[in-house]
């Protein structure tokens, strides 16, 4: 319990840090965002039975992200999530970080992400509107608890055969996102527009870090508004030359029409690149060769 509560303060402490006030301030006074004010706070939690792992926060304005964009300008904003005694709080001051400001009365859209190493990758979708002249500009502690689901890793239901480089498969992803099941406050279903269907070549499986998933994957932006469900898309992996790796096909959120994407990926799919199929449905079976003098 002590080594709980000492990470969360830790974390707690470098989001103090990497938010305090600088000369590059992205707004001209504060704008604050969080769980938590003086009447109370309201904690996201990971998925039952996963363990502590990375947090990974993004903002934007929705519908408008070229506005204010937490992921861009010359000090993106980080440490926005940390964990504490009952959940995951969130806590920024957009006023020094980010690119651009948020307008005021706008809607503010956080993408609130859960990785663990070899896991599936678990995220909420928080919008709230702006509380001008409140005690924190956008309060997420109104809204009551929240719960992150886990992003699904894209089904792979039919692959090969390969024609050089390029392994042809069909990719389903189901709705996985509902109001109040991964989505949260007024318009948050709208800041999701599709998937985006990604690979790494590797010999193992990466972790959940997107920038590590940039094998060329052909026709992998698939339209899904709102995270509706997608059925038999095709697509194209480039398997590339070398020997002995293989694809690594994982999910990563499309927002905003491509103005924002999701920083981490679903656990992803193995896929053989290797040989003529990508997962061959059987192996062959070598006979065994006749011995003279036994019976058969």
């Amino acid at each position: 319990m002590t080594k709980k509560i000492v990470f969360g303060v830790a974390v707690a402490a470098f989001a103090m840090i990497v938010m305090a006030p600088s000369a590059s301030a992205s707004c001209s006074g504060n704008r604050t965002a969080n769980t938590y004010t003086g009447a109370g706070t309201s904690y996201w939690q990971i998925p039952a039975g996963d363990d502590r792992g990375t947090l990974v926060g993004q903002a934007w304005q929705l519908g408008n992200p070229a506005t204010f964009n937490s992921s861009a300008g010359a000090n993106p904003c980080i440490g926005m999530l940390y964990f504490s005694g009952g959940g995951i709080n969130f806590g920024a001051d957009f006023g020094t970080c980010g690119a651009g400001c948020p307008a005021s009365g706008s809607t503010l859209a956080v993408a609130a992400t859960h990785t663990l190493p070899n896991g599936a990758s678990a995220l909420l979708i928080a919008t709230v509107v702006e509380t001008v002249g409140g005690a924190s500009n956008f309060d997420f502690s109104t809204q009551g608890p929240k719960n992150l689901v886990r992003l699904p890793a894209p089904n792979i239901v039919n692959s090969g055969p390969r024609s050089g480089n390029l392994m042809p498969l069909t990719v389903s992803v189901p709705q996985f996102l509902t109001d109040g099941n991964g989505l949260s406050g007024p318009g948050a279903a709208t800041a999701i527009t599709g998937y985006k269907v990604v690979a790494a070549l590797a010999a193992t499986e990466p972790s959940r870090d997107a920038a590590l998933y940039n094998a060329p994957v052909t026709g992998g932006n698939l339209a899904a508004l709102g995270g509706a469900a997608v059925t038999n898309a095709p697509v194209q992996l480039d398997c590339g030359a070398a020997a002995g790796v293989d694809g690594w096909v994982a999910l990563q959120i499309n927002f905003e029409n491509g103005g924002v994407l999701h920083s981490a990926v679903s656990k992803p799919t193995r896929v053989r690149c290797q040989g003529a199929m990508a997962n061959p449905k059987f192996k062959p079976v070598q006979k065994k060769p006749a011995v003279l003098g036994r019976d058969q």
